[in-house]
């Protein structure tokens, strides 16, 4: 069975923010200022639940929040972008640094729709030419909201075996070539496909 490694940017997520909140040293006699990632959920569609498991199982936070993604095709064009860069730098290519899918974060429908509506308004607060149109496929509002919204994380390479026979250099085999639809930036029309298993349809803005 074919491995793969990928990394999602989360900077992606709408509202993400790069932050040095002040906590309590261990002693409790000071502060301490801890960098992390702050990533709203409701607006990002997580739902956070307490992690009831028994002990030794349960996660330290107390807290479980699933995020799902997928592998989609990447478009030719794409691919031979990448290839092109590699070429330059002077880098062999193979089936191992030519990326073989996108990673794309999903959303049931129902809970994405509610999103698009809020980010709608946000749009047409800082647009208002813009307040005539609706949010389907082709016009400036549904393609705004759209770039608002996490979609497209990052890319997924195929892992080599090391322990089995290894596939033909310049092998091409696992990319996924001449699937169109595939941009570098979030989606700029109504298409983007969220959608995924059931999910309660709260979204605590």
């Amino acid at each position: 069975m074919s491995k793969y490694r990928f990394s999602i940017d989360a900077g992606i997520f709408t509202g993400a923010r790069y932050i040095e909140p002040e906590f309590p040293t261990a002693d409790g006699k000071g502060k301490v200022k801890i960098p992390g990632i702050f990533i709203p959920t409701g607006i990002n569609g997580i739902d956070i639940k307490a992690d009831t498991r028994d002990e030794g199982k349960r996660n330290a936070s107390g807290f479980r929040a699933f995020l799902t993604f997928v592998h989609r095709g990447l478009s030719g064009k794409y691919i031979q972008t990448i290839r092109d860069r590699l070429t330059r730098e002077g880098e062999q290519i193979t089936a191992y640094n030519v990326p073989a899918y996108s990673v794309c974060y999903t959303l049931p429908e129902e809970k994405r729709a509610k999103i698009r509506a809020v980010l709608a308004k946000r749009v047409i607060a800082e647009h208002p030419e813009l307040a005539n149109q609706t949010d389907t496929q082709g016009t400036d509002l549904a393609k705004a909201i759209s770039t608002l919204m996490p979609f497209q994380m990052g890319d997924s390479y195929l892992i080599e075996e090391q322990n089995t026979q290894q596939q033909p250099r310049n092998s091409s085999a696992p990319v996924a070539q001449g699937v169109t639809g595939y941009s570098t930036q979030a989606p700029t029309d109504y298409a983007d496909p969220f959608g995924g298993e059931e999910a309660p349809d709260d979204l605590p803005f």
